[in-house]
């Protein structure tokens, strides 16, 4: 369950995202709508006068004529959801219309823009203007070049580096994020000076202006996404493979470098022409449907990458076949939003648009930032895993907090993306008192409530994880280190739950906060429902503060093999109140804290295992002595059974003298769980070592003496008691 609520985190907040996004569009929907019915709209008169901030006649009688309806919406509000939309569906009609109206004058129009370019921008045309903007371009970019070649030493320094962990890998992307950051203030000093050297029109600036930041945007697109995909590095032979930030294959670095910086090139420049379009004095209507097909210029480069992408473009060595529907089914999925998001646009939906573009953004954005991030963090020699894309190794603490870092950035991010494309001030909504305004509020609060609990559990979850899995097993720790890891897999993982439950608990108790709900008397009440769990359940209070005091006294840990009343087994889990004992036949048994009672452990510091030989009276104890000795220091000096013995076998004590033979008592003292193997070996040598020097283990026998008088005697007695047993009475 934990695991699965870790993995659909990002579900979780894109769905609270959406159905925040639905209600604040909801609410601004009513906003619009709550008009009056009984309001006239105001009159092209009234609207006339408003301007006219001389005139104190006009200006009072303006305030006496909206003064009415100021009270009458603060006190009665009439909101109608289906004139709403029926006045959209109106809107987006006479929208379409004038599209259809405006396509006929498409040709003359454009015809009437390039020739009036000339007038317009004070006798330098088009052509002079594309001309200029590019020698701008090429200057500010041989500015860049020069930049790159002064420092092709750190460059080439930086790809000859060695990667032997997080930190090398951090300091090659810093080093190069620094001279892309270097060459941008390059290009853009070159630029400011060419302008200050330059006396060029208003226009003619703005416009050129508008190039080179299209350029810029451009080329730092370009140049983050070869940062990152590394499209030229070859991972099968190894070069430079470590400082591909996000885990992608070859094939898909290429792709996904190229569209992309495709798309981001073809929207800056198209963004540039509909603008000085508009400079230019191009009719509305006309301006419209250039940006519109445009438009579908980027979404064929959307639908294209999406169609055109490897099988695997993220490395996935796990599940391929279970995955590849999946897949299918996502580009399906990213077509059809990228289609929507074209026709959305086109009708001037502004609320879905933004919706739809943060839904299927933000998806992409957290996944690509987690894969970068432990990719970024990863250890030279992480456990082996079959899934590097979704199962990736445990990460560091710091790549956990960088990683719910970035997520909260990008999540903020769509929330400010969202109310500022919605007409929301970001400055302004903590004075708003209205629906729209309070539900952003409260959303974003719970936004940060549950971003920090989630922030504070994974923090004490990887430090959990990662300090159990650096734990090497227990056989193959030393004597010293086995005792500190035993325990620490003992309380780090009930450490790790009550955390986990703590945080929920907090945070639950934090968002009714937000809601209006009083948590004082809710936590009096869990107090008061706690007690009285306490009573009813008085079992399970025991269960749990058995299991308390029973770590408290460290009376067993995981791993080690204990009995406690007529249950046995290697102690494999625990949880709150029971323990889970694996026998070492196979069955488990899960035993409650209150029902163990006293507990005998059997694998602490030392084991002294005891065995008994029967042998024959007429036996040489010192013969046998001996050699039980000699077999002790050959099995002590034996390389895979010595470091189980910590004191070799030897004969103890003549135990008894019994009807068939002498008890003789030896012992040993072993590791624990080590005294199992060391039998083994210790019973077939006995036997061959008494064997070859004489020595016979005892046996039953039956002893018939051969005196002749005892046995007529014992005859007679037989006959006459037969006799008695056979006369009549």
């Amino acid at each position: 369950m934990k695991k699965y609520i870790a993995q659909r985190a990002p579900s979780l907040v894109l769905a609270l995202l959406v159905a925040l996004g639905v209600l604040v569009a909801g609410a601004a929907a009513q906003s619009a709508a709550e008009q009056p019915a009984d309001e006239p709209a105001q009159s092209p008169k009234v609207e006339l006068q408003s301007d006219l901030p001389g005139d104190q006649e006009v200006q009072s009688g303006v305030r006496q004529h909206q003064q009415p309806t100021v009270v009458k919406k603060e006190t009665e509000t009439t909101v109608d959801p289906t004139l709403f939309l029926s006045n959209r569906l109106k809107a987006i009609g006479q929208h379409l219309d004038g599209l259809v109206l405006a396509l006929p004058k498409l040709p003359a129009e454009m015809a009437r823009t390039a020739r009036n370019s000339v007038s317009v921008t004070q006798g330098y045309g088009i052509f002079s203007i594309i001309v200029i903007a590019a020698i701008f371009v090429f200057a500010s970019f041989c500015a860049a070049w020069l930049f790159h070649k002064v420092t092709s030493r750190t460059r080439i320094r930086l790809d000859g580096m060695a990667i032997t962990g997080p930190g090398d890998r951090v300091r090659i992307l810093g080093s190069r994020l620094l001279l892309i950051a270097g060459s941008i203030v390059t290009f853009i000093v070159s630029s400011i000076l060419i302008f200050l050297y330059l006396e060029l029109p208003g226009i003619v600036q703005n416009i050129i202006l508008q190039v080179l930041l299209a350029a810029l945007v451009s080329w730092v697109s370009w140049s983050l996404l070869n940062l990152l995909l590394c499209p030229s590095i070859n991972s099968d032979s190894g070069e430079r493979s470590g400082e591909r930030v996000i885990p992608m294959s070859d094939d898909g670095a290429r792709h996904f470098t190229r569209m992309l910086s495709l798309a981001v090139i073809y929207f800056a420049f198209g963004y540039v022409v509909v603008h000085v379009s508009t400079l230019l004095g191009m009719d509305f209507g006309v301006n419209q449907l250039l940006s519109y097909g445009l438009a579908l210029g980027l979404l064929f480069i959307g639908l294209y990458t999406i169609a055109r992408q490897p099988e695997e473009p993220l490395i996935n060595k796990h599940a391929r076949a279970e995955r590849s529907k999946d897949g299918s089914s996502q580009k399906w999925l990213y077509s059809f939003g990228f289609i929507a998001l074209w026709v959305l646009w086109a009708i001037t939906a502004k609320l879905l648009f933004w919706l739809l573009a943060v839904c299927l953004a933000l998806p992409i954005g957290i996944r690509c930032a987690r894969l970068g991030v432990y990719e970024l963090f990863k250890q030279e020699n992480p456990k082996e895993t079959d899934d590097i894309a979704d199962q990736a190794p445990t990460p560091s603490v710091w790549a956990a907090v960088v990683e719910r870092g970035l997520r909260a950035i990008l999540i903020f991010g769509a929330v400010v993306a969202l109310t500022w494309a919605w007409g929301f001030e970001i400055g302004d909504l903590a004075d708003k008192q209205d629906l729209a305004s309070r539900l952003i509020r409260t959303g974003v609060k719970m936004l940060t409530i549950f971003l920090i609990g989630d922030l504070l559990w994974q923090i004490i979850k990887t430090a959990i994880d990662t300090t159990l899995e650096d734990l090497p097993d227990l056989e193959e720790s030393g004597e010293g280190d086995t005792v500190r890891q035993a325990k620490l897999r003992t309380l780090l993982p009930i450490i790790r739950v009550t955390a986990m439950v703590f945080i929920l608990t907090l945070t639950i108790m934090m968002t009714l906060s937000q809601f209006g709900v009083e948590i004082g008397p809710l936590i009096a009440s869990a107090g008061v429902v706690g007690i009285a769990v306490g009573f009813g359940a008085q079992t399970l209070v025991k269960d749990i503060f058995s299991g308390m005091f029973y770590l408290f006294d460290d009376a067993f840990r995981i791993g080690e093999y204990i009995i406690a009343g007529k249950y046995k087994g290697t102690v494999e889990s625990f949880s709150l109140r029971s323990v889970r004992l694996r026998h070492h036949r196979g069955p488990i048994y899960t035993i409650p804290f209150g029902d163990l009672g006293a507990v005998q452990n059997l694998s602490r510091d030392f084991v002294i295992d005891k065995l008994s030989f029967n042998v024959s009276y007429d036996t040489d104890l010192e013969k046998a002595r001996k050699l039980i000795k000699q077999i002790g220091l050959e099995l002590a000096e034996d390389p895979e059974l010595g470091p189980k013995i910590l004191a070799p076998l030897k004969m103890q004590r003549v135990e008894n003298f019994g009807d068939y033979g002498i008890e003789i008592k030896t012992k040993m003292t072993c590791v624990p769980s080590g005294q199992w193997e060391v039998r083994q070996k210790i019973y077939p040598l006995i036997k061959k070592r008494f064997e070859e020097n004489g020595i016979e283990f005892a046996r039953p026998s039956v002893k018939v003496s051969d005196k002749g008088s005892d046995n007529a005697a014992a005859a007679a007695t037989v006959a006459s008691a037969r006799a008695s047993k056979a006369a009549p009475t």
